[in-house]
Formats: structure tokens, sequence, C-alpha cells
């Protein structure tokens, strides 16, 4: 018997099979939505009733159905807004690898640009003028510290021979 049913499965016969176990798995999530809605529906309605009751006031059933009808809603909405966040949880970091992969060689020129610019590779050429003042600043800012260091030196002359 065995030997029969393992003659008679061909591709077709799998791919079958496939479909079924798949059309259950997705009747299942289906029907779990379905349940947990009618939990949820049901809940109101109690909900509802177990409040008039404690108010002590007249149970309509169009109340109650109204009551359900907003907890099912509710409920849907809930479960379309977490089913569109996880879903978007998923597909939105593939744009932005895309990006940042288009992104990198530029990163890359970038920094190779700001090594050269350290290096003084792209410095401007300076003119004869703008070196002389150059030159006259630097001269100005060694003879300032030169004669800041002969004035501290001899303070700290002094300063020694007073103790």
């Amino acid at each position: 018997m065995i030997n029969q049913i393992t003659q008679q499965l061909d591709i077709s016969s799998i791919l079958l099979v496939a479909a079924l176990i798949a059309a259950f798995v997705i009747a299942f999530k289906v029907m779990e939505m379905i349940f947990d809605t009618m939990l949820i529906a049901g809940i109101s309605a109690t909900f509802y009733i177990g409040l008039r009751m404690i108010q002590g006031g007249p149970i309509s059933i169009n109340d109650v159905l109204l009551f359900t009808f907003l907890g099912a809603s509710l409920y849907m909405t809930y479960s379309l807004l977490a089913s569109l966040y996880k879903l978007g949880a998923t597909v939105l970091p593939i744009p932005v690898h895309i990006i940042e992969a288009a992104l990198k060689p530029l990163q890359y020129t970038w920094s190779k640009i700001e090594e050269l610019k350290e290096r003084d590779d792209f410095a401007p050429k300076q003119t004869n003028s703008q070196k002389q003042k150059k030159q006259k600043e630097e001269e100005k800012d060694k003879s300032e510290k030169s004669t800041k260091e002969v004035i501290l030196g001899n303070k700290d002359k002094e300063d020694e021979d007073e103790e």
C-alpha cells in the first residue's frame, strides 16, 4: 500500500499538498483574528451591561450592539496599525541602507579632500606682498615674546635674590 502511494506521488501532488498547508496556515491566521475580534466585542458588550447594572439604568439592545461594534472596531483599528507599524519597521530600513551605500563613496572622497587640505596641497598661492606681511607679523610676535621673557626672567631673578 505504501509503495502504491509513493508511486502515485508526482510533482503536482507535492505542490497541491504544499498549497493546502499554506491555505490552512492563512485560514488559521484569519480565524485567529476573527476570534480575537469576537472576544473583544463580547468583552465590550459585557462591560456595557456591567456598567448599566452598576448605574441601575435600563439595558437597551441597541446600546449593547453599539458597544460591541465600537469594541470590535477599535480592536481592528489597533491591529491594523500594529501590522502597519511592523511592516514599516521591516521595510523602512531598506531604502535607508541603499542611501547609505550610495553616500559611502562621497564620504570617502570628502575625507580624502580634507586630508589633502591638511597637508596644504590645496593651499592658495601667496603673493610676495602677502608673504612679506606674514613675515613681519611673525617677527613682531617673536620680538614681543622675547621682551616678555626678559621681563619675566628679571622678576624671577629678583625673587630669588630676596629669598
